[in-house]
């Protein structure tokens, strides 16, 4: 790694908080790392008005937008959701302060990993436990696990390690609902719940493609027809595409994402 490299824990996903600067106190989603600027880009944080050029061709009619300008990784840090505060990225390391294991992983991405793909009691395998993070998170989170490791030295680790992790009392904390427990909100419920109108035009975050609302619920946008995830994915090339979060509209003078308003669509029919 380059001396002029920030060195970082933090990973695409990360719900992150604002250390320092203007938006001190903020939190958001870190969405990219840009590396060689030691920035990063996050959902919310360090938003920048830019003019944007009228073209036809595309649908972008011009004007000015407001998007997320890059923020120096110096100023984030973990956020902990249960503890409410920013939090480290820890390891477990020798006497000199080091690694044990060369790729060890951070306890947030097992927590995320465990949290969002089981349920309390079940239980978690890993075929190369190493010095037993995921052993640790699965603890932690009243998980069973089973670890398999050849190495004694990691083994030995894994065991002082997990030894000394006590569980989370309060259960509500750590499960996680199910997805499909929440109602499902298809996009054309918005329209008829006039969140969003026929002809109104959606763009990504950085304005670099567009899209119009047909009636029926679905997007055009050139010659590209379908639903708003079939949509996003063809113009970008891509196989998939999750279009709630990636296609964005204007409200009151600022992009927002569709997201926000299958949030209040279900808000509106849960009450």
């Amino acid at each position: 790694m380059s001396k002029n490299l920030i060195p970082t824990k933090l990973r695409s996903g990360d719900e992150v908080i604002v250390i320092a600067g203007k938006d001190i106190g903020k939190k958001g989603t870190l969405r990219e790392i840009v590396r060689s600027k030691n920035k990063a880009i996050v959902t919310g944080i360090n938003m920048v008005k830019k003019h944007t050029k009228p073209n036809p061709e595309m649908g972008i009619t011009g004007g000015v937008v407001e998007q997320e300008a890059a923020i120096s990784l110096s100023n984030l840090a973990i956020w902990n959701p249960k503890s409410k505060s920013k939090d480290k990225i820890s390891y477990s390391t020798n006497k000199d302060g080091k690694k044990i294991h060369p790729t060890q992983k951070p306890e947030n991405l097992l927590n995320r990993v465990i949290m969002s793909s089981s349920k309390i009691g079940d239980i978690v395998l890993d075929p190369f436990f190493g010095t037993g993070t995921t052993g640790a998170v699965a603890k932690k989170l009243s998980r069973a696990f089973i670890g398999i490791e050849q190495d004694a030295k990691y083994a030995l680790e894994a065991e002082k390690r997990i030894n000394k992790v006590e569980e989370i009392e309060t259960k509500d904390l750590i499960q996680t609902p199910k997805k499909t427990a929440e109602p499902r909100i298809p996009f054309g419920h918005l329209l008829e719940q006039g969140l969003i109108n026929p002809g109104e035009l959606l763009q990504d975050s950085r304005s670099r493609w567009t899209a119009k609302i047909r009636a029926d619920g679905s997007l055009i946008s050139k010659d590209k027809k379908g639903s708003i995830h079939s949509v996003g994915a063809d113009l970008q090339g891509l196989q998939a595409c999750n279009g709630w979060t990636f296609w964005h509209i204007k409200r009151s003078g600022k992009l927002i994402p569709i997201d926000s308003l299958r949030h209040a669509a279900r808000a509106v029919n849960q009450a």
